[in-house]
């Protein structure tokens, strides 16, 4: 919000009061963060000055050499702009003068002819172009009130002698969109008196009249909270004046003519938008505030088609819609040049509509930001009357109509009760009863004060004031926050634990980094596309959001396989020999939260120069990561054949726990590596976190179990069997367990082979027994008889056999 001090100085007597001073208060005490102070000119040091002879150089068709009255002196002046004529009120830089490109303004011999200063565009001395009208683009500019001084500031003539503080205004303060709010503000921050004779509305008179282009307005939304519209006939539309021209730039908005400036002036002054319709452009004289209708049309102000949809409310004819409520107007009823009739809108629409419409068409105005934080009730009658005041002032007009009160909420202000000991103990330090009483005045509160407690009633504007703190805050921030004591509160310290999940949570991040992965973050939202990447399994529903920040954010991830993907490619891309990741997260399904853990490799986890040691990425280690992450649960995992989509045919697996399908993991597969144009060498995986660690906490009680080593030896025997190679190893591990007996304590495998000397359709797989008896030694023949079983069903279940072996009938 870009303020003026010269228009804040006409609320607020500000003579005594430094531009630091006032910057240091509302930032320090007010919230209201000054971002920066500058002069909205860089340099005032250009005068007023009058052309009284303007003839053509002799050596030049397109040079002019002007006489021009600077007031102690009449100087020489060659001028190359087309607009500049004899008699004309121009700005003058003297001799001496810098000009904001940083040229100083010199005596100089111009083909023949000495020039003694120079005539001035408004570029030219600092002002931005688009604040230029478009009638002195292309010249200097030509002073149109004749009351002008000659010798005197420029600057002052334009009313751009002004300072600019840019303040950042938090969105509970809706009240300081508007320059009443910051001076109400300013006053209570330096015990002033505020100029309320401002903000007092004045009675408008109007009567009806038969003709006129609106009689009518129906509300049929129930978004539309007030509704007050007045017409006004006979004005000429022109520029504005230049006071008014000078505080819109002063306050960032461009000038266009006086009928826009004024309702634009009274939007930054008073906080209430108001719109102005061309009635003679209407052919109607009802007007209807209802929802879009699904595809509807509208051409805004700004030339572009809008098609509506139901959640928007608009301003229309019982046929067209010729406005974007709260937002923009339509190209259909703008004001021009032959604008003799308009309707002036003064309305509060609903703050979350407005959002959804301004978010829906990318299109944040000074309005629909006004909107969207809240009006104050009590404004749109008085912006009205102001609004009549200036058009008839300043566009000739007149009121042709009562004022038509289409809708008009009940306002009531809600009172907040609080004593005076209470306050204390909240702010922590002692305050008189007066101090506190008339702070609060200072922001417009009405306050009684009976029986040790306060009454207080904020003001209409004051939209954030509901509660005792609010108050407390307000009189803490006014008496300074730095002025408070830093006395630490006093209170039990109480241990805090941590619930079974957070437990394991904890733990399985340590287990992981020590690992060597690195934690990372994604973004919970992604393309749809990207966001159901390798659905599979516990598929959730994906979510869409209805506004998007942008078109690459717009469906809440229901899979992490699009954001592991993409941060290892972003690391192999960058010259990374290797890198391993892993992310803890939740993704949203349309009533589910699944925890999930993503993790990724590529190139070697460890790679030990010194003694030669290293683990490339592959299958294998993908499993010993999740075997490692979770070594205390009661089961193993169960790995099983997969036909996931993201993944290699061969060199991937389904995780199990007790029939449960709990995820996937393995290599990338080769024609999503190419649809992505990303590395074939990405390993990664994806688990159904919540499931793991619910089955974790369930059986955490036969999970570790602890024992003395066994004083009988081990007895292990080595078998190779021979086995169709579709069928998975851990399928036949599954069946040797059952008939492996209690006897026996490990089955290892450690040597997968096909090629030369074996069928190409079969493949060996060599396993380690390992068995023992902690009452007794075994002897071999207890260990053979349970070798027969696990041969007979192995050929038996899977035609498994091991060369070699004798098979007992």
């Amino acid at each position: 919000m870009l303020i003026s001090r010269k228009k804040l100085n006409t609320l607020v007597d500000l003579t005594d009061i430094s531009d630091n001073a006032l910057s240091e208060k509302l930032s320090c005490y007010g919230g209201l963060e000054v971002e920066s102070i500058s002069q909205l000119l860089p340099n005032c040091g250009y005068i007023v000055g009058q052309v009284l002879t303007c003839g053509q150089h002799p050596d030049a068709d397109k040079l002019n050499i002007c006489t021009v009255d600077v007031g102690l002196e009449v100087l020489t002046i060659v001028c190359g702009a087309p607009n500049v004529a004899a008699g004309k009120f121009v700005i003058v830089a003297l001799v001496g003068t810098t000009l904001p490109s940083g040229i100083t303004i010199e005596k100089r011999n111009i083909r023949g002819i000495d020039s003694t200063g120079m005539l001035c565009s408004l570029q030219e001395i600092g002002l931005e172009e688009k604040f230029v009208d478009p009638r002195y683009k292309d010249g200097i500019y030509l002073f149109e009130d004749e009351l002008v001084v000659i010798g005197t500031s420029a600057a002052a003539a334009l009313e751009l002698d002004t300072t600019v503080f840019d303040l950042s205004i938090t969105p509970n303060r809706a009240d300081c969109l508007s320059y009443r709010g910051v001076a109400y503000e300013v006053a209570a921050l330096f015990e002033k008196k505020i100029a309320i004779e401002h903000f007092e509305k004045k009675q408008v008179l109007g009567a009806p009249k038969a003709g006129l282009q609106i009689q009518n307005c129906l509300i049929e939304s129930d978004g539309v909270k007030n509704y007050e519209l007045l017409v006004f006939e006979n004005l000429v539309v022109k520029p504005s004046p230049l006071w008014m021209q000078g505080f819109l730039i002063a306050s960032g908005m461009r000038p266009i003519n006086n009928i826009v400036d004024i309702t634009n002036y009274i939007m930054l002054f008073l906080g209430q938008p108001l719109h102005a319709f061309d009635a003679n452009k209407l052919a109607t004289d009802t007007l209807v505030v209802r929802q879009a209708c699904e595809l509807e049309l509208l051409e805004t102000l700004d030339g572009k088609m809008r098609q509506l949809t139901p959640e928007d409310i608009i301003i229309a004819t019982p046929n067209n819609p010729i406005a974007l409520a709260g937002v923009m107007g339509g190209k259909s009823t703008e004001i021009d040049t032959k604008t003799t009739t308009i309707a002036v809108e003064s309305a509060i629409f609903d703050p979350v509509a407005i959002r959804k419409t301004a978010t829906h068409f990318n299109l944040r105005s000074d309005a629909s930001q006004r909107f969207e934080k809240g009006i104050d009730a009590t404004v749109p009658a008085l912006a009205l009357a102001l609004a009549a005041e200036l058009l008839a002032k300043y566009a000739n007009a007149t009121i042709g109509n009562k004022i038509i009160i289409a809708k008009k909420s009940a306002t009531t202000q809600q009172k907040i009760c609080c004593s005076h000991l209470k306050l204390e103990n909240k702010i922590g330090v002692s305050l008189e009863q007066q101090f506190i009483q008339k702070t609060l005045e200072n922001l417009g509160c009405a306050v009684s004060f009976s029986e040790n407690s306060y009454t207080v009633t904020p003001p209409s504007w004051r939209l954030d004031l509901h509660t005792f703190e609010d108050i407390a805050e307000e009189v803490s921030r006014i008496y300074g926050f730095d002025k408070l004591p830093n006395i630490l509160p006093i209170d039990t310290i109480r241990p805090v634990f941590k619930t079974e999940e957070e437990l394991e949570l904890t733990n399985l991040h340590r287990k992981l980094q020590a690992m060597g992965l690195q934690e990372i973050l994604t973004y919970t939202l992604a393309h749809k596309k990207k966001a159901t990447l390798g659905a599979y399994g516990d598929v959730l529903e994906p979510l869409e959001i209805l506004y998007p920040l942008n078109n690459e954010r717009t469906t809440l991830k229901t899979t992490t396989y699009s954001s592991i993907i993409e941060v290892l490619q972003y690391h192999f891309n960058r010259g990374f020999q290797s890198a391993q990741f892993y992310e803890i997260s939740d993704l949203y399904g349309s009533n589910t939260i699944k925890k999930t853990l993503s993790f990724g490799s590529f190139g070697k986890l460890l790679d030990d120069v010194l003694y030669r040691t290293s683990v490339p990425t592959d299958f294998f280690l993908l499993k010993g990561i999740v075997s490692d992450a979770f070594p205390n649960l009661a089961v193993n995992f169960e790995y099983r054949t997969t036909t996931h989509e993201v993944f290699h045919p061969k060199l991937a697996a389904d995780l199990y726990l007790e029939n449960t399908y709990i995820g996937t993991i393995g290599k990338i597969h080769p024609s999503l590596a190419k649809d992505l144009a990303v590395s074939e060498q990405l390993y990664f995986g994806e688990l159904n976190l919540g499931k793991i660690i619910d089955f974790a906490i369930t059986t955490k009680a036969n999970a570790i179990s602890y024992q003395t080593i066994s004083n009988q030896p081990n007895i292990e025997r080595d078998l190779a069997f021979v086995m169709d190679k579709r069928i998975a190893i851990q399928t036949l591990l599954n069946t040797i367990w059952e008939y492996a007996g209690t006897d026996c304590q490990d089955i290892i495998v450690f040597d997968v082979y096909e090629g030369e000397n074996i069928d190409s359709s079969l493949k060996s797989v060599s396993l380690k027994f390992r068995f023992n008896n902690r009452n007794q030694s075994l002897k071999n023949d207890e260990i053979d008889m349970l070798i027969q079983q696990i041969l007979k069903q192995s050929k038996k279940q899977y035609g498994a056999i091991v060369r070699g072996a004798i098979y007992e009938d």
